[in-house]
């Protein structure tokens, strides 16, 4: 996953949030989240820590696995491939759970200095996949996740 996650107005590390949402338990704590027919299963990154560590322990997303990511508000979170050993896809997700950006193939960084990659949109979730899903399953802006569990 992504080292550290950032918003957009004050690229600051996401250390700062720690709320969760009570209300959407089906959102907050999904185990599996499905695309266009495909459904992966979820670890799930509720917490400041767990969202800054995201994927880093990693040395592969395996098939039919991902990352949930939820966020307390919506907003252009950042990600970045800050040591991180391989590529993955990255999809933005608002409150209604439709994609609203897509991030293909995102490589890994072992620089100082990483590229952070932001959505066009706000987003409340984010949904990181193995490499090459979002291409195989022709993912866009506009199609909808289905949370199971």
């Amino acid at each position: 996953m992504i080292a550290f996650c950032f918003r957009t107005a004050s690229v600051l590390p996401l250390l700062l949030c720690s709320c969760m949402f009570p209300g959407c338990a089906s959102a907050t704590t999904p185990s599996e989240a499905c695309v266009r027919g495909n459904c992966y299963a979820l670890e799930l990154a509720l917490t400041p820590a767990q969202r800054a560590k995201g994927l880093m322990d990693h040395t592969t997303l395996l098939p039919g696995r991902g990352m949930w990511f939820v966020f307390e508000q919506p907003g252009q979170y950042g990600f970045w491939m800050k040591n991180m050993d391989f590529s993955i896809d990255i999809l933005w997700i608002d409150g209604k759970l439709r994609i609203v950006d897509v991030q293909t193939n995102v490589p890994p960084c072992a620089r100082t200095r990483c590229e952070v990659y932001y959505p066009s949109r706000d987003a409340l979730y984010v949904l990181e996949l193995p490499a090459g899903e979002a291409e195989r399953l022709q993912i866009v802006p506009g199609d909808k996740i289905e949370l199971k569990g």
